[in-house]
């Protein structure tokens, strides 16, 4: 996990725990704050990360109904090449169409397209905020590696 910008930058490997989803759960909290309105969640769940718990997924969900707006955005990538993500992708997009979004939200398949669509959410105007972000989300992604 680390911040860029306005945004809070997750890579979710291997089986998310409710305590990982509760550190940035805090983290957003802080986020949303310092940059009320202008702030952003960009996750990214690799291939190899496995579905969250019931448990896992209430305690990853509960933190939005507190951050209502101050929340600009949430993009979300699941990668992978295979059926398995693209069916994944499909449904998750499906079921925001019936649970009410308290946050504009997007599910991506690559991390360049989410840092494109969160640009706006976030009002940055720098030139190149959309690499320099998927710059950090590779260093982050490094760095987990090297852990």
């Amino acid at each position: 996990m680390g911040k860029f910008d306005r945004c809070l930058a997750v890579v979710w490997r291997q089986q998310p725990t409710p305590d990982a989803f509760r550190t940035r759960n805090a983290a957003l909290l802080e986020l949303s704050k310092e940059h009320a309105n202008h702030s952003a969640l960009i996750e990214i769940v690799e291939e190899t990360s496995k579905p969250p718990s019931d448990e896992t997924r209430r305690v990853a969900m509960e933190v939005f109904k507190t951050l209502g707006s101050s929340l600009s955005g949430i993009a979300m990538t699941l990668e992978g090449n295979q059926v398995r993500s693209a069916l994944n992708r499909a449904i998750l997009t499906s079921m925001m169409f019936f649970v009410k979004q308290l946050q504009p939200t997007k599910i991506f398949k690559h991390p360049a397209d989410a840092a494109r669509w969160i640009r706006p959410y976030v009002q940055v105007s720098e030139s190149g905020f959309e690499n320099n972000l998927v710059a950090a989300l590779e260093e982050l992604r490094s760095s987990i590696k090297a852990a």
